[in-house]
């Protein structure tokens, strides 16, 4: 076998990497029947064919050369592989799968699913990536080449990430609390590539503070976490999770004053009239708990993830309207059927932890409830009317515009969304310990 002539005597048929003009033979068969396949249509001496073979441009010669520019370019760069562990997850499809690779094999995978030019592109903006590397990656950008034409067109429409800012408020003794976070990017990548450790002391892998604290911890969080997505010019819309014991899960979180005043550095305005907060529980990452429940969880969250796309039927979230001889164990169990509770009373402090523990052992993912008893409030008909405003992955969203409406209002203490909580759990999302412990129980 050399050049463009192949011998392939007395095969079906053989083509390899055709390039010009190839000959086959047939042996001492005359004649073919071609059941009209071939022009003829019948019968034809097949002894000796050439058959000339057209082929397009070498676009693999050309993806070929440009993953060796690539690679040449990013192989003399100090401290990319964050940056391009990064743009590796973002340029990939959301479905596929993450292995960790060697630069120049990612490099590969990504040119052989044609998204190349998207990575490159998302480098090219990356700011942790030094000028002089981003300016050799935008002339590969700009370099007109119509073999490639349909991998760039790619990167024409920039995806908008849903990343997650997760804090975790475990409770030490004496009142106070270890805080540990981190920064998801883009919740569409799996594993432990997706998570970005935010500690604030390295050595205690967390800080302990108490309660009064919990304000300049969080907006120290916020900042490393928006200079994150801000150095890597990522499209992105934050939500902030707090996980919280069960004492706390109506912590004010959602009022923290951490967003600085753009004209006065010295007033901050509150977490939540400019992001999606939502409160978890921290029980939920306890092993026991884990154990025993997470499956009804996860089925749970399928029903809920389900009816995303829809505007919820009022059936679907259980009525809890008073205290008054509760059986407990029976709204566990009638929970389990539901999405999710809408609590319309506001029960005392000892009251709500029974609540809070029927929610936990019906594994149901969404609850939603008012913190205060406010003046001329329905407050069953208000929250009616939030759970129906729109499909039900809307919902972060509707009740962080009712916070927006309770700041500028004239009377915020007065304002329905100034003492709304949602607790909203996806099981898929939890901290990288945990994640890590489901995969070695096969969960």
């Amino acid at each position: 076998m050399s050049g463009d002539r192949i011998e392939a005597q007395e095969s079906q048929g053989l083509v390899n990497n055709p390039q010009g003009t190839v000959k086959q033979q047939f042996g001492d068969r005359t004649k073919a029947n071609t059941g009209g396949g071939d022009f003829v249509q019948g019968d034809m001496d097949k002894r000796h064919i050439t058959i000339n073979i057209i082929t397009g441009s070498s676009n693999a010669q050309s993806q070929s050369h440009l993953t060796a520019e690539v690679s040449k370019i990013l192989g003399g760069g100090l401290d990319l592989d964050a940056a391009i562990a990064s743009a590796y997850q973002i340029a990939l499809p959301p479905d596929a799968s993450l292995h960790p690779v060697q630069a120049d094999d990612k490099i590969s995978e990504l040119a052989d699913r044609r998204v190349l030019h998207k990575f490159i592109e998302i480098l090219a903006n990356d700011r942790t990536v030094s000028e002089s590397t981003r300016a050799e990656l935008q002339k590969i950008i700009s370099t007109p080449d119509s073999e490639t034409s349909s991998d760039r067109a790619d990167t024409t429409s920039k995806k908008r990430l849903r990343s997650y800012l997760i804090v975790v408020l475990r409770p030490e003794p004496n009142l106070q609390f270890c805080v540990n976070a981190w920064l998801i990017p883009d919740d569409s990548v799996k594993g432990s590539f997706r998570f970005c450790s935010l500690d604030i002391n390295e050595e205690q892998k967390g800080v302990v503070c108490s309660l009064n604290d919990i304000p300049s911890v969080v907006r120290s969080l916020l900042d490393k976490s928006l200079k994150h997505l801000f150095d890597r010019d990522y499209d992105y819309e934050l939500t902030i999770e707090f996980f919280l014991p069960i004492d706390y899960l109506s912590t004010e979180v959602d009022r923290l004053e951490v967003i600085p005043d753009p004209l006065d550095c010295d007033e901050f305005n509150p977490l939540g009239i400019q992001y999606k907060v939502v409160v978890r529980s921290y029980e939920r990452l306890e092993n026991t708990y884990l154990l025993h429940n997470f499956q009804q969880w996860k089925n749970n969250w399928n029903r809920a993830d389900i009816n995303f796309k829809l505007i919820p039927s009022l059936d679907s979230f259980e009525p809890f309207t008073t205290v008054n001889s509760c059986n407990w164990k029976k709204l566990a169990m009638d929970l389990k059927a539901k999405l999710g509770i809408k609590i319309t009373c506001v029960p005392p402090e000892p009251e709500r932890k029974n609540i809070f523990k029927a929610i936990l052992k019906s594994a149901i993912p969404i609850a939603v409830w008012m913190r205060k008893d406010i003046r001329e409030c329905d407050r069953e008909s208000k929250l009616d009317c939030l759970l129906t405003s729109g499909n039900l992955e809307t919902l972060p969203e509707y009740i962080r515009k009712e916070r927006e409406e309770a700041y500028i209002c004239d009377d915020p203490e007065e304002h329905f969304g100034n003492h709304l909580v949602l607790l909203w759990e996806d099981p898929n999302r939890l901290t990288p310990d945990v994640m890590a412990r489901l995969l070695t129980t096969g969960q």
